[in-house]
């Protein structure tokens, strides 16, 4: 790449305070964020918004940029956004297959937002059954409740509503 050359800082900011790793995996693109990692772009640095690139590859559709991003083992539990503390788990909510990727890798089920929501208690306000039943069967703690004092059956009537 001809701006690593030219000695431009690989972990430049735009105004929305991304990198060019925040914009590679946001957009998945997997070439791009394989070539930014190898020559040491900063895989934990918050936006604006406080996401990180794992934050908005796990967001995203595609999970190639994600795949390569998670073999650099970025820290999967941080992310302090806007509407509460959110880790990659809670971003990626309404897709079982990303949700398994960050299990496989290490993904606290258990860790919560600010709000005391898990990921598991997400996935049963926002009725994703499959990434229920897949968080509980590796780790989920159904016993939790969230600051307003719901348990998971008091989520899954509430959301029933």
């Amino acid at each position: 790449m001809i701006l690593l050359e030219k000695h431009v800082s690989i972990d430049a900011l735009n105004e929305r305070g991304q990198t060019a790793l925040h914009i590679a995996s946001k957009g998945d693109k997997a070439a791009f964020v394989g070539v930014l990692l190898k020559t040491d772009a900063e895989r934990d640095m918050f936006d604006i918004l406080s996401r990180t690139p794992a934050h908005l590859a796990a967001s995203s559709s595609g999970l190639r940029s994600l795949r390569i991003l998670l073999k650099y083992e970025p820290d999967l539990s941080i992310g302090p956004c806007i509407n509460g503390r959110r880790a990659t788990l809670h971003v990626a909510i309404d897709n079982l297959e990303t949700i398994e990727l960050l299990g496989i890798h290490g993904a606290d089920p258990n860790h919560p937002k600010a709000d005391g929501y898990t990921a598991l208690r997400l996935a049963i306000a926002w009725v994703q059954y499959p990434v229920v039943e897949y968080l509980l069967q590796h780790g989920g703690d159904a016993a939790k409740t969230t600051q307003d004092g719901l348990t998971g059956f008091g989520l899954a009537i509430q959301s029933s509503e």
